[in-house]
């Protein structure tokens, strides 16, 4: 049977809305434990997606978090086979992020899964995009993202380390060959020193910084600094 666009839109909907609760207590903060994502249709005949998630979180209760559980979707397609099942965690992780700047439910936890039996596969290291350091007693501090880079004159910068320079309440994000450091709670204050300051620490000449005073820093409902507002005020 073949079905138009509006056709599969409204089954869609219908699919979705076979169990309609009534919420108990719609003020109560709740973390959805256990939920899934996919994108494929071999799961129940449709996908769910993040859109899906908010809608359902969004129906009355007050869920402000989420707790994504495996379920086998998006693995990758190839290279090591051991290692295909990190393509949900790669597709998941996406999806938390969007969710994280939306205002709605965030994805705070993600529950994989690995082939234990496997043994040591990746000979002692997993590449996960984190920088982190071990301090003399051998404890591991994650330090931040491989990610969060600028580029000042052609010099690639870590903006993390920026952040612990510049010292406080600040938050840097990267502008077109330019880091933008907000500060808060600087309001009146001559930021210009501390502009030429962290240019002398990074050898750079200090053109290529720049600090905003704020009142607060954004932030996610996680309590984490809300960079993707920051980055659109640049």
């Amino acid at each position: 049977m073949h079905m138009t666009d509006t056709e599969k839109g409204a089954a869609h909907r219908a699919w979705s809305n076979q169990t309609v609760e009534a919420a108990l207590e719609p003020d109560l903060p709740i973390c959805d434990a256990h939920h899934h994502l996919w994108l494929d249709t071999g799961h129940t005949g449709w996908p769910y997606t993040l859109a899906d998630l908010h809608a359902d979180t969004g129906a009355g209760h007050n869920v402000v978090r989420t707790v994504f559980l495996e379920c086998g979707a998006e693995y990758r397609t190839d290279g090591p086979k051991h290692l295909r099942c990190v393509g949900e965690t790669e597709f998941v992780a996406a999806q938390a992020e969007a969710a994280a700047g939306s205002g709605r439910a965030e994805i705070a936890a993600i529950m994989s899964s690995a082939d234990l039996a496997l043994g040591d596969v990746q000979g002692g290291v997993l590449e996960t995009g984190d920088l982190g350091h071990l301090d003399d007693d051998g404890y591991l501090f994650i330090d931040g993202r491989l990610k969060r880079f600028g580029k000042v004159f052609g010099v690639r910068l870590n903006l993390d380390d920026i952040e612990g320079i510049v010292g406080g309440t600040v938050a840097a994000v990267a502008g077109d060959d330019q880091v933008i450091v907000f500060v808060e709670g600087a309001a009146g204050q001559d930021l210009q020193p501390r502009v030429v300051e962290l240019a002398d620490r990074l050898k750079l000449h200090w053109s290529g910084f720049e600090m905003r005073a704020v009142d607060a820093l954004p932030l996610l409902s996680n309590g984490k600094v809300d960079y993707r507002t920051l980055e659109s005020a640049r």
